[in-house]
């Protein structure tokens, strides 16, 4: 029987959680519609070991792939390669999905043909505890859009335009032609932002599926991290630059990707000019990058003013935590 759906899960290292994204996964009347492709990236722990229990037992489900270690970006193109399914998911190995959702999920993926399927998402906090669904809001589910009716209607699908909210054909997926940066973080943001160039036929269904796990000071999300893995964010900014030189070429798609990689290079110059340690090196990091958009004006036109305000922040030495706070008291104030 063919497969609706493949899902990758990259894994390194992460014996403490890959079972109970794999037990996720075991819904008995489902098992003949998905696959689940394990991309072991050269885990030094019992990641593998534990992954092929799943596999002896679910032959028809799971399968195991022991690579070297290339990075997240890595993972997600092997597994691409080995997929069958008429879509491709990507779940994080320490993630989940919600198993009652998932029925849901296969029988819309079904009923769908699109280049690109969004659904809703949500986040769980491993402090607090506190889940928040992250939703499409106000969209006609299952009907086909193009990337200007999204860009028209922005914010109702804003919220699952990334990683978490994506699934892509993977017949579409390949014809793409995208090969993900290896051996870096942060890759997801080409992951989210470069299929959509020429996608024809976008569909959003209504269920929620990926669980994302926050709250943990070791992922890339942290601002530990983020200071950490500059250099990792910086090149994958480059890639985006280049891929949208060579393939933005009408007004829907610039209007995307000006606000994919504005969000990217923001992030990005937030962490040279308020976390980075050396306030003076973190300064000619952001004014370089900054000096890149001057061949990309409207590029440049949507992030000139965010700069200036960080630039103004970082000169009157305000500390990353003190400018996320104002951050998070204006977005209050305006959803008041």
């Amino acid at each position: 029987m063919d497969k609706t759906v493949s899902f990758i899960i990259p894994s390194y290292n992460v014996e403490k959680y890959i079972a109970k994204c794999l037990d996720s996964f075991i819904e008995e009347d489902l098992l003949n519609y998905i696959e689940v492709l394990v991309v072991n990236d050269g885990s030094t722990d019992q990641t593998s070991f534990i992954a092929r229990k799943y596999e002896k037992k679910y032959q028809n489900v799971f399968k195991v792939f022991d690579k070297e270690n290339g990075g997240h970006g890595s993972t997600i193109n092997f597994g691409v390669q080995h997929a069958s399914g008429k879509y491709i998911k990507v779940i994080d190995a320490d993630d989940w999905v919600d198993t009652k959702e998932l029925s849901n999920y296969v029988r819309k993926l079904q009923e769908v043909d699109a280049d690109i399927v969004l659904t809703h998402f949500n986040t769980f906090d491993i402090k607090s505890k506190t889940i928040i669904k992250h939703s499409l809001r106000n969209v006609n589910f299952g009907t086909n859009n193009s990337l200007l009716d999204i860009m028209r209607n922005f914010n109702d699908y804003d919220e699952c335009l990334c990683f978490h909210g994506i699934t892509y054909s993977l017949k579409y997926y390949l014809s793409c032609n995208i090969h993900l940066s290896e051996h870096v973080f942060y890759e997801d943001n080409e992951y989210s932002t470069f299929p959509f160039y020429k996608a024809q036929k976008i569909v959003s269904i209504d269920t929620t599926l990926y669980q994302y796990r926050v709250g943990d000071v070791e992922q890339s999300v942290s601002i530990q991290s983020r200071v950490k893995r500059l250099d990792d964010e910086k090149k994958v900014i480059d890639n985006m630059l280049d891929f949208y030189k060579k393939y933005v070429n009408n007004e829907a798609v610039l209007e995307y990707f000006n606000m994919k990689i504005s969000r990217v290079l923001v992030s990005h110059w937030i962490t040279c000019l308020l976390a980075y340690s050396d306030r003076k090196a973190g300064k000619n990091r952001a004014r370089e990058l900054y000096q890149k958009l001057n061949d990309l004006p409207e590029l440049k036109k949507t992030v000139e003013k965010k700069y200036m305000l960080l630039r103004i922040a970082s000169n009157m030495h305000m500390s990353f935590q003190s400018f996320m706070n104002i951050i998070e008291i204006s977005k209050k104030r305006r959803f008041k």
